[in-house]
């Protein structure tokens, strides 16, 4: 009798439990097409924008990618100036401002010509060891990103003559921006600009230029330091470097390269203006 029992609870549980699953079935709802957001006068619907934060890094051929640390100041166009900008320029013309200081000055091989013309003529010495080379003009550089930019005169013919812009910086490292010759290390081009540093893990570049006028520019953004020639109306990259460093110095030499280029000729390098451009 008790298995009986037993029987008739288990069909009922089952009976139930089909009831509870066609109830379930035949109770679901159509599709609806999904919800919209109503957005009132005082919720606006948000704006679409070409300015998305952070912003991509673009792709440029040839040219190494840029990192977020180094946007917006990397992707300046060279020739865009904002309103904020701070822009400083030395026509050489009478004596040299206050700003200016000489390392390791030699009187007989320096001068300001008639005309606004800071002229200094080469001698014997490697510009990677700025604290030993004859005549280095220099200032205190901008705390934030800069172009330091020079117009000069200058026509090498001979190895490891050079006009030569410069940053240093409290490291101990250098930046270099020559108008030069060079004729013996795989990355000679003879006559050209080259960019080049102290840092073992930034190669130098050169880029061939026969014109004896030349504007260069050296641009400090965030933590890419990059050189550039004007060619006609444009500025061409020559090369670049990226390091986490801090700028203490720009400037101005000339010089004839290294104890191996005692035999070349001692030539004058015009400077006619140094322009120094603080960009916020």
């Amino acid at each position: 009798m008790k298995r009986v029992w037993i029987a008739l609870v288990c069909l009922g549980w089952l009976a139930l439990m089909t009831s509870a699953c066609a109830g379930l079935s035949s109770s679901v709802a159509p599709e609806e097409e999904p919800a919209q957001i109503a957005y009132t006068e005082s919720h606006a619907a948000p704006r679409l924008t070409n300015m998305p934060f952070p912003r991509p890094t673009p792709r440029i051929p040839n040219r190494v990618y840029y990192t977020k640390r180094c946007w917006p100041a990397c992707h300046l166009d060279p020739g865009y100036v904002h309103d904020s900008t701070t822009i400083t320029t030395d026509e050489f013309e009478g004596e040299l401002g206050p700003e200016w200081a000489w390392l390791n000055e030699d009187p007989a091989r320096w001068s300001l010509e008639e005309g606004g013309v800071l002229r200094i003529v080469t001698q014997p010495a490697d510009p990677s060891w700025l604290e030993e080379v004859p005549n280095v003009l220099r200032r205190p550089a901008p705390e934030g990103h800069f172009d330091a930019i020079v117009e000069l005169v200058f026509n090498p013919t001979a190895g490891g003559q050079a006009a030569v812009l410069f940053i240093q910086t409290e490291e101990g490292d250098s930046v270099f921006l020559l108008r030069g010759y060079c004729d013996e290390a795989p990355v000679c081009v003879g006559s050209g600009v080259y960019f080049s540093t102290t840092l073992s893990d930034c190669p130098p570049v050169g880029l061939p230029f026969g014109g004896k006028t030349a504007t260069l520019m050296l641009r400090r953004s965030g933590n890419s330091y990059i050189g550039y020639v004007l060619s006609g109306e444009e500025w061409v990259e020559v090369g670049r470097c990226y390091a986490m460093l801090t700028p203490t110095h720009v400037g101005l030499t000339a010089v004839n390269g290294g104890d191996v280029h005692q035999e070349v000729p001692q030539i004058p390098a015009d400077f006619d203006s140094f322009t120094l451009i603080e960009r916020r």
